[in-house]
């Protein structure tokens, strides 16, 4: 398949379930960052043997996975049957469930969720309005007094903030991540599109557009929604030396419906 340009999100994670390491579907580099995201949810929002989670937006799913003998029953959902078939073979000796389905559809029943989980989801959202689509959604979904975690949430526009102007140049993308993330990056990056050209690895070129909102603007319209904010909290994440730090650019929301 080689070089790919794609068109939207959706289908860029549709062909990263064809990669061989099912953590491409974390949208991450390292599975390390998303072990780390994972115990991060898990100590805020995950505690009852009888929760019911829905994972919106799961990823590898190894967040379901982890948590599948701590809880009732986990539900993950992803946005097209391509990443549900590779989720189901992958667990396919667990009790993790996958669905089909998008954050402004999710095939859920009404108010079956003790717990709603949709981290790194809604900056990968086109607006507004399919935001408080999801947000209605969530809210169909959560039990009365449930818990829902909307995790790394841009405040401001990421590209910009970290000049990320090489648009689908290849060249220039090379050397953003060589003076931004250091020699190591730049050459797995080297290896990359190498493997894409030569052998026939998959290398995409995915979209650069990224929902961002002010935190008292989607405060408000959590609370217009039904939503109590509970607690807004710095997104931690791993620096390149992978230490702890706060994000300059995201927060994670923990959200209790009305």
């Amino acid at each position: 398949m080689a070089i790919v340009k794609v068109k939207n999100h959706i289908e860029s994670y549709k062909l990263k379930s064809f990669s061989e390491s099912i953590n491409e579907l974390s949208g991450r580099i390292d599975n390390r960052l998303t072990i780390y995201r994972n115990q991060i949810i898990m100590n805020k929002v995950l505690s009852s043997f009888e929760n019911v989670v829905v994972d919106i937006g799961c990823g590898d799913a190894t967040l379901l996975n982890s948590i599948q003998h701590k809880v009732g029953i986990g539900f993950g959902i992803v946005p097209s049957s391509e990443e549900k078939d590779r989720l189901d073979k992958e667990y396919s000796d667990s009790s993790v469930f996958i669905l089909k389905g998008l954050t402004v559809a999710l095939p859920i029943e009404d108010e079956i969720a003790t717990t709603v989980v949709c981290n790194g989801v809604f900056l990968l959202l086109e607006n507004e309005d399919e935001v408080i689509k999801s947000l209605l959604e969530i809210k169909r979904v959560t039990k009365k007094d449930g818990t829902v975690w909307i995790g790394e949430v841009p405040f401001i526009d990421e590209v910009e903030y970290n000049a990320r102007n090489y648009g689908d140049s290849i060249l220039k993308w090379l050397v953003f991540v060589f003076r931004n993330n250091g020699y190591n990056s730049f050459f797995k990056a080297i290896q990359r599109l190498i493997r894409a050209i030569f052998f026939g690895d998959t290398f995409l070129i995915n979209p650069k557009q990224f929902f961002f909102i002010r935190p008292e603007k989607f405060v408000g319209v959590c609370e217009m929604l039904g939503f109590e904010v509970v607690e807004i909290l710095n997104s931690k994440i791993l620096n390149n030396c992978f230490e702890e730090e706060d994000s300059s650019t995201r927060y994670d929301y923990i959200l209790r419906k009305n």
